[in-house]
């Protein structure tokens, strides 16, 4: 305020830059009559905005790129896995229980309310706590209650 008016500066701008947000939080496009404090502000931002949601399309392609991690992703141009690409959560768990849980990933991939890596992160914490019934508590707790 009044240093800028003593320096006989500009108190505006015309800004004409480009801005990008990225979140990992789905913006509803969908109007409604439920009008939320988070909403009122943020439908003026998406009035103003090209909205352009990215990751993977489909489950199928999710599922396709947590095989590819599981199996070992090489690198173009190097010999061996990278450790890099690695489900790392799976590392505590025994072969056959890891197979177990990815080929239960695979076979329930549209039934789980999010597939990510930390769905599978969710399943090794359930087996590590009860490994006679993690098939059933990832189902109660995981799976798309609609």
């Amino acid at each position: 305020g009044t240093a800028i008016k003593n320096e006989d500066l500009k108190q505006s701008f015309v800004y004409n830059g480009r801005l990008i947000i990225i979140t990992n939080k789905k913006i509803q496009n969908i109007q409604d009559d439920n009008a939320t404090l988070a909403r009122l502000r943020l439908d003026p931002v998406m009035d103003r905005v090209q909205y352009v949601k990215a990751g993977l399309p489909s489950n199928e392609w999710k599922m396709e790129a947590l095989k590819m991690f599981y199996e070992g992703y090489t690198p173009k141009g190097e010999k061996k896995p990278h450790d890099r690409y690695e489900i790392r959560c799976l590392k505590s768990v025994p072969k056959d229980v890891q197979k177990e849980i990815m080929m239960f990933v695979e076979k329930n991939k549209d039934r789980f309310s999010l597939l990510s890596f930390r769905t599978i992160y969710k399943i090794v914490s359930l087996w590590e706590q009860q490994p006679q019934r993690w098939e059933r508590m990832a189902e109660r707790s995981l799976f798309s209650q609609h």
